[in-house]
């Protein structure tokens, strides 16, 4: 899961916050920081990116309009948390892309009975596996298929995203396959952290990806000197 920085209340020119009596109006301030990715899944969304609510509308209703409960999800990370309740404290249960390096915390293999879902990332303690574990129930980021028996679309995405990353690597080491192309193919098609981790050991390749513009990392938030994930300033947020 790609760590986002939503940024503050956006404001007007005469320095005054902007008031979402629709939350909907949110979601181009959000696509202008965050790039048109879900938060939950990373699939690349074009059209059909929603404002995520975390505490819902229905519990929370004072909390409609306000910036500060606002992110962007598909339309597949939103029907499968339906109208799951989020179990307070919401920063302390679960792991949140603006929240928390969530590259720390969770993790897809590329091979083994749990290839290509999201899982808890290896090394976690008890308690913080059992908050990763209890985001991807959140939003079932682990399905393989759907109640009908189709693939779930993100977990085929996914899985594609893997397969194009794969043949990249295997092309940029043959010499034919530039940076350009490789960050190209990963900023279409999503997915950032399977990008980060099959390039993970070729530096110029992970350090490109990290500055794509359409990604939008805050290198400086999430990252150390080494451009591995490091913990977001405890000050700022409960880390991993």
């Amino acid at each position: 899961m790609r760590p986002i920085n939503r940024g503050a209340w956006p404001t007007k020119a005469n320095g005054n916050k902007y008031v979402f009596n629709n939350w909907r109006r949110a979601k181009p301030y959000l696509v202008d920081r965050t790039g048109l990715y879900c938060h939950f899944c990373e699939m690349r969304v074009n059209n059909s990116l929603a404002v995520e609510h975390i505490k819902s509308r229905t519990d929370h209703p004072k909390l409609s309009n306000y910036w500060n409960n606002f992110l962007l999800i598909c339309t597949s990370c939103n029907s499968s948390k339906n109208a799951k309740q989020v179990l307070s404290p919401y920063n302390q249960k679960y792991y949140w892309p603006h929240l928390n390096n969530t590259l720390l915390a969770f993790y897809s293999p590329l091979c083994g009975p749990d290839a290509l879902i999201v899982i808890p990332k290896p090394g976690l303690t008890a308690n913080q596996k059992a908050r990763a574990e209890s985001t991807i129930a959140l939003y079932e980021l682990d399905k393989r298929s759907t109640s009908n028996g189709d693939s779930d679309n993100r977990f085929k995405e996914r899985m594609e995203a893997t397969k194009q990353a794969i043949d990249r690597r295997t092309e940029y080491q043959n010499g034919k396959a530039t940076i350009e192309a490789i960050v190209d193919s990963a900023t279409t098609k999503g997915f950032f952290s399977v990008w980060f981790d099959v390039f993970s050991d070729i530096t110029p390749v992970k350090q490109a990806l990290l500055q794509a513009p359409e990604f939008k990392i805050d290198i400086a938030t999430w990252f150390n000197a080494a451009l591995d994930p490091s913990p977001r300033n405890p000050n700022l947020s409960d880390p991993i």
